[in-house]
Parts: C-alpha cells; sequence; structure tokens
C-alpha cells in the first residue's frame, strides 16, 4: 500500500470517529428521526469521502455541516413528495400520468 493511500486511510479514519457521533446527533435534532439521521449521516461520509480528500479538512465540521445540509434539504423534498404521492394514491386510487408523483 502507498504512503499516501494508508495517509487517506488514517485521516478518513480519524474523520469519523471524531465527528461521526457528534453529526448523527446534529442531523437527529434537525430531522426527529433516528433511523433517518443515521442513513444521512452516513450519505454525508460517502460523499465526503467520494468527493475530496478528507485529510486538507481545517474546519471538518462546518464542512460536514454543509454536506449534511444539502442531504437534509434533499431529505425533506423527497418526504414532500412522497406524502403528496400517498395523499394522492389515498384520494384517487391509481394516479393518472402529471396527476400524482411518480
Amino acid at each position: 500500500m502507498s504512503t499516501e493511500i494508508a495517509h487517506q486511510r488514517e485521516a478518513v479514519a480519524a474523520l469519523y470517529s471524531n465527528h461521526h457521533g457528534w453529526l448523527l446527533g446534529w442531523l437527529c435534532k434537525k430531522i426527529g428521526n433516528t433511523f433517518d439521521a443515521a442513513d444521512l449521516t452516513q450519505d454525508t461520509f460517502i460523499r465526503i469521502l467520494a468527493s475530496r480528500d478528507v485529510s486538507s479538512l481545517h474546519e471538518p465540521r462546518a464542512y460536514l455541516t454543509t454536506v449534511a445540509k444539502g442531504l437534509v434539504v434533499n431529505w425533506y423534498q423527497r418526504q414532500a413528495l412522497e406524502r403528496a404521492d400517498l395523499q394522492c394514491r389515498a384520494a384517487g386510487g391509481r394516479p393518472r400520468s402529471g396527476d400524482c408523483a411518480t
């Protein structure tokens, strides 16, 4: 294993171990659901790992918060879409194209 890869793995492990609990708590407060908060916490770390070198983060919590906020917005939009779809289906049974969320 190269030194660069080993350094990146150490940085990822440190980021996760130092901030996972904090981020999970922050997300729980934002959405009020432990299970979805756990999913969003995982998604946040996956996004960060896929997008940049975590060893260069100077303010990891600020960066985690920024990424997580975007995921929370997406989560709320998805929840609203799912609720609208369920209401439409409950009101009229089978949705027609354009009438309900698909």
